[in-house]
């Protein structure tokens, strides 16, 4: 028990785990055979575990949680915690068993591991404000346990289906189950949640009003983000890495690229067109850099995808 594991990354070391990580998201099924394993664990993004089959106990420093089958612990970024499946005796497979929503194999811990960050949990309340207007109940945890529910466990199911085989073209259909599973946590755990994501941007080093802004507006350069903070723009790429992971003209361009993806698969315009509302300074750069995420050419992926160019 002398190392620390972190995750979501040391997921990848691991043979018998399913792992897939795109830029925001990471999620994976966990197994694990062997009883009284202690790990500990650091949280390098925001994780859900939820629980498919056993039952694991997790230390953090908000306190000591039991999670059974079809439960769910919430874990912020930056949390050290002491993971420890417990004993998996027939006892504990009984539980399983008895729960309709599971299929347990073998007696084996399985959980399922959501892992999301700053940048999609801000997105989804700038989309969703209204849901947020409402003040928190005054908790601020950094973690809170999830109950059992037949939403809860639709949810981990549905995940599932996309580790069993997961491809790039399924991404958008993963970021709305993300989406889903948010909107759960408001529903299901208004205050708290509430209370969670306030406190996340508290912590920002950016003003959470512009937080809002970032995920709605758009900027042509960094320069012009840096000027709507109301700060110089060295100081305003520090924080904006600080608060999100990734240097705003990497936002910048994700954005301009995913727009640019929408684009090239439902409108009629040419490549030259779509750069130009893009804020992409020459088609080339555009064209050269579009291949090397997709591998694939903007026009190849337009005749592929596109009705009007079919």
């Amino acid at each position: 028990m002398d190392s620390i594991t972190h995750l979501p990354r040391d997921l990848q070391k691991l043979p018998d785990t399913r792992f897939f990580s795109t830029p925001h998201f990471a999620f994976a099924k966990y197994i694990q055979i062997q009883s009284g394993v202690k790990q500990r664990v650091y949280t390098d993004m925001h994780c859900l575990v939820i629980v498919l089959c056993g039952e694991k106990v997790m230390h953090t420093k908000d306190g000591d949680f039991v999670i059974k089958a079809n439960e769910g612990l919430f874990l912020q970024a930056d949390n050290y915690c002491l993971s420890n499946v417990t004993a998996l005796d027939l006892g504990l497979s009984s539980v399983c068993k008895e729960n309709s929503h599971t299929k347990c194999d073998g007696g084996a811990y399985e959980a399922l591991l959501l892992f999301f960050d700053n940048v999609s949990l801000l997105e989804f309340v700038a989309k969703h404000k209204e849901r947020f207007k409402v003040q928190s109940k005054g908790q601020d945890l950094q973690v809170f346990h999830l109950r059992d529910s037949d939403m809860l466990s639709t949810i981990a199911r549905s995940f599932e289906l996309y580790i069993q085989e997961f491809r790039e073209e399924l991404l958008p259909f993963v970021s709305h189950k993300f989406e889903e599973l948010f909107l759960y946590l408001s529903l299901q755990y208004a205050g708290v949640f509430a209370g969670f994501l306030q406190q996340i941007m508290r912590g920002l080093a950016l003003d959470s009003r512009l937080a809002f802004l970032y995920c709605e507006e758009e900027f042509a350069n960094v320069a012009q983000m840096a000027e709507c903070a109301k700060t110089d723009q060295a100081t305003f790429s520090k924080k904006f890495k600080q608060a999100f992971g990734l240097s705003p003209k990497h936002w910048l361009d994700e954005r301009r690229f995913e727009k640019a993806k929408f684009l090239l698969e439902f409108s009629n315009k040419n490549i030259n067109e779509i750069c130009a509302e893009c804020g992409f300074g020459s088609p080339s750069w555009f064209i050269e850099r579009f291949k090397t995420r997709y591998h694939c050419t903007p026009k190849h992926y337009q005749k592929s995808k596109n009705l009007y160019f079919s």
